[in-house]
């Protein structure tokens, strides 16, 4: 099975608080009885210039459409998303730093699904994954932004509303601008026909020759639904955290993440469904800022922290992949 997948319960998200101040818990909030994840030190002391790996944890309800056949099962349903960047930073003058960054990988929550009644039907696994095409094209592209610093109660406050993720459509489509999908009320069978904007707005990102970028579906066990879904996504996390020392942020996200279906290649237990089947039987996802977070780690061996580059300086997202301990 290709791509990659993450499941986590809301209960075993930590709710982030910032009592800030030398020596004070930065991380996940003490009184919710979480594991901190450090205390921050000193504004002089933190320094954010080089290289860094920032994930995304983005918690998120999980909708079904009311003509769905596929139900979610997942009591509450809440799940984990997470997308993972290399930053590079160079601080400037008046509290920002200039950011250089690449999207490494994108992983969507599997969810606990059924034909049936939840309560009374089998229950199985279905995936909604990311693609080899699409793997390989996230990190093929280096944008660039701001990150802002601001000493607040003795740390460093680090935020930047620049990071995003944007697939399968123009990257400067404003998130104010309806995510480019296949309108379910069209009688059309063509993208061109259902999906408006389609010709101006939905882009073969991943150059696999199929519109938006390409998720694939499978489930567990194998077969009852498997195919793939061309889809455009936009993910904007807007993290608002504390600088914990020189080599590592955490903090809280305010995110944007939603995806929309412009077209499919899928069955449902080995017959062929049409695209606006396929659309009605994934889950919507909505973002929840309460327990979405962020950390971010340095990865260039200054400061005692891990060295990605291998001292030579040059890393890459599939170094970033490769270390999967560096968030624990």
């Amino acid at each position: 099975m290709s791509g990659k997948w993450l499941r986590l319960l809301a209960g075993s998200l930590p709710a982030l608080a910032c009592a800030c101040g030398p020596g004070s818990p930065a991380g996940p909030d003490a009184d919710a009885g979480a594991d901190t994840l450090g205390e921050c030190v000193p504004p002089a002391e933190a320094d954010l210039e080089g290289a860094w790996a920032l994930r995304a944890f983005v918690r998120l309800e999980m909708l079904e459409d009311p003509a769905a056949v596929i139900h979610v099962c997942d009591d509450p349903p809440v799940a984990l998303a997470t997308v993972t960047w290399l930053v590079r930073m160079e601080p400037e003058a008046g509290g920002e730093a200039g950011l250089a960054f690449r999207s490494c990988a994108i992983e969507l929550p599997q969810v606990t699904a059924s034909f049936a009644d939840c309560t009374l039907g089998e229950t199985f696994v279905a995936y909604l994954m990311t693609s080899d095409a699409l793997d390989g094209s996230l990190p093929l592209v280096e944008r660039s932004g701001l990150a802002r610093t601001e000493v607040r109660d003795g740390c460093l406050g680090f935020e930047s509303d620049d990071l995003f993720v944007r697939i399968g459509i123009p990257s400067d489509l404003a998130d104010t601008v309806p995510l480019p999908g296949w309108d379910l009320s069209c009688t059309g069978t063509t993208a061109i026909e259902c999906v408006p904007g389609f010709e101006t707005n939905v882009l073969d990102t991943d150059s696999d020759g199929s519109p938006g970028v390409t998720f694939e579906i499978d489930t567990d066990p194998s077969g009852l639904v498997e195919g793939m879904a061309w889809a455009t996504l936009r993910h904007t996390p807007n993290p608002r955290g504390t600088v914990l020392g020189a080599t590592s942020v955490s903090g809280r996200l305010e995110p944007v993440l939603e995806y929309d279906v412009v077209g499919s290649d899928a069955s449902m237990s080995g017959l062929p469904i049409d695209t606006p089947t396929v659309k009605r039987n994934l889950p919507r996802f909505v973002p929840i800022a309460e327990g979405s977070y962020f950390l971010m780690v340095r990865i260039d061996g200054r400061h005692g922290s891990v060295d990605l580059g291998g001292g030579d300086g040059v890393i890459t997202c599939d170094e970033v992949n490769a270390s999967p301990g560096l968030f624990d």
